[in-house]
């Protein structure tokens, strides 16, 4: 089962930064921050259905250092060497 969480407009520059921070802030709302694991194939004995599996964005730059900021802000997330 998939579940969108929330559609969010970032009024200001949309620097790797500012995308993870909103992005985190996103989890929480939800409280899902620990939900964030390596991928669902090493769930550690959690639930597959609770992984969060994809992040969209437009800018692979943007995208490349938002991935380095949220593995300073998410428990558990490898970073980097879980994108493709």
């Amino acid at each position: 089962m998939s579940i969108l969480l929330n559609i969010v407009e970032v009024a200001e520059s949309h620097t790797g930064a500012i995308l993870a921070d909103t992005f985190f802030k996103v989890l929480k709302a939800f409280d899902k921050e620990k939900k964030v694991r390596f991928s669902s194939a090493q769930t550690n004995g959690h639930s597959p259905e609770w992984q969060v599996l994809s992040i969209t964005a437009d800018n692979a730059s943007n995208k490349d250092t938002m991935f380095m900021h949220l593995n300073k802000l998410l428990i558990g997330y490898p970073g980097p060497i879980n994108q493709t």
